[in-house]
């Protein structure tokens, strides 16, 4: 057998292991969703309905897709006409894979059924989005509310307002926009901003205008009307594209980490040796020495001692961890990166690396403090006068919106309560400040925008796309 190779084929094992427990966790997770995502763009296809019967419609054609022992009755709010049911019970039949209640137990002992079912989603999603871009006008009639979003949060006017106020603004600017009425200012604006909205909507409008006369090949002003004279926003902002999602999770977008000890060092360098044909110094040193001491240890007398025993003992694992450091140090540069490789008092190193392919960590070990250990204490530790004077209880939740939400007490009686939202999260360790500075250096590069639109995605059902994509990742 190749030295080395059990070292492989145990690591391979367990990635394995852990690629198809990643498969199941998948599905199971992201299976539920995705269906719930998939009923409402087909009931929003043939149902003219507001977002709330939307979704309690929803709800209906997903539990009887997933035959839901919770039964849930048809809407109040929707006329249960013979039309409405039967473009209801098509949906349901093309949501439902099996005539047994979907269960967790069912998506993790057979995840290939439910993901073929994901893969005819995504293809129904993929086919969707490429038709709307094969039949893209340049020339629109309409503004979206996704393009006045953009315009008003790429101009300088507006970058001072919060996102909320923001938001409420394009959407008031695009109401007055698609329902032809002005534009009031409720929100306060300056002269500057107010100006800047009311000449936006009146260009706009005269753009539409130009661009139904230019459609119109009936109009006699057809051939009169520049195109650049016509509403004529990006494609990504004018055509409807629905979510895409991956089949499968990418290993490659979260680094795995994986830890090299001496073992895993002598294997990989034994391999390079052969492969290459260069003899290490080392490995043969540390070979030798192998050899010399099976050697003494054949040749010791039997009547040693305990005592002498463990001293060899002790003596032997010595030796060895000065084996492993001094291989460790032939590879890598201990002095360029100023790491004492002996104990210092503070710490050493432990003979092991950890590493995902392009960073590197020296995993150091030191004394354990007996300081850092708190008492195990419990009621019968405190007094009474103790607990009542200094003892608070307070209860903490962790949830999506917040980070934590910490609190003291109850109901109506006055108690303090104390947060961390993930926005607050996010502006502190400076994310949003990053992502500006990234758009700021992007915009205005026609090459970069150029190259992010044709970058390989593995959120696609053509599995040409897909495999180019895994070898480029």
């Amino acid at each position: 057998m190749e030295p080395g190779r059990n070292v492989h084929a145990n690591a391979l094992a367990s990635m394995a292991n852990i690629s198809a427990q990643n498969l199941v966790n998948h599905v199971s997770e992201n299976y539920t969703k995705t269906l719930r995502n998939y009923i409402k763009i087909r009931l929003k296809e043939v149902f003219n309905l507001n977002a709330g019967d939307i979704n309690r419609l929803c709800q209906y054609v997903l539990n009887n897709s997933v035959n839901s022992p919770t039964r849930v009755t048809w809407p109040e709010t929707i006329q249960n006409t013979p039309n409405n049911i039967a473009l209801v019970n098509a949906i349901i039949g093309a949501s439902r894979i099996t005539n047994v209640p979907v269960t967790m137990t069912l998506m993790t002992t057979n995840p290939g059924l439910f993901l073929q079912h994901m893969y005819q989603i995504l293809l129904y999603f993929e086919r969707f989005n490429n038709d709307n871009i094969r039949t893209f006008n340049e020339v629109q009639t309409e503004a979206s509310y996704a393009w006045m979003k953009q315009v008003l949060s790429g101009n300088d006017l507006f970058k001072v307002s919060n996102r909320k106020k923001r938001n409420r603004l394009s959407f008031l600017a695009f109401r007055s926009l698609r329902d032809n009425i002005n534009l009031e200012n409720t929100l306060q604006l300056d002269v500057a901003q107010y100006e800047y909205i009311v000449n936006l909507i009146q260009t706009t409008r005269y753009q539409i205008i130009n661009s139904e006369i230019y459609l119109d090949e009936n109009n006699e002003n057809c051939l009169n009307t520049r195109i650049q004279d016509c509403f004529r926003p990006d494609m990504a902002l004018s055509i409807k594209q629905y979510k895409l999602f991956s089949l499968v999770p990418m290993y490659s977008f979260t680094r795995k980490y994986v830890e090299i000890d001496i073992k895993h060092l002598k294997s990989l360098l034994l391999k390079a040796q052969r492969e290459t044909g260069i003899t290490l110094d080392i490995l043969n040193r540390n070979r030798n020495r192998n050899n010399d001491d099976n050697n003494e240890g054949d040749n010791e007398n039997e009547g040693d001692n305990e005592d002498e025993g463990d001293n060899e003992n002790e003596d032997d694992n010595e030796n060895k961890h000065e084996l492993a450091t001094l291989l460790f140090s032939q590879v890598f540069d201990f002095e360029r990166l100023r790491l004492d490789l002996n104990y210092n008092g503070k710490h050493m190193f432990t003979n092991m690396v950890r590493t995902d392919g392009y960073g590197i960590d020296f995993i150091l070990a030191g004394p354990k403090n007996p300081d850092a250990n708190l008492p195990d204490l419990d009621l019968n530790d405190f007094t009474p006068r103790e607990l009542n004077e200094n003892f608070c209880l307070w209860g903490a939740d962790p949830g999506q919106t917040n980070i934590f939400t910490a609190s003291d007490g109850h109901g109506n009686v006055s108690h303090q309560v104390r947060k961390y939202s993930t926005a607050e999260y996010y502006t502190r360790a400076g994310f949003k400040n990053s992502n500006k500075t990234i758009l700021n250096l992007k915009n205005g590069d026609e090459q970069l925008s150029e190259a992010e639109r044709n970058i390989a995605t593995f959120k696609t059902a053509n599995m040409e796309v897909f495999l180019y994509t895994s070898i480029l990742f």
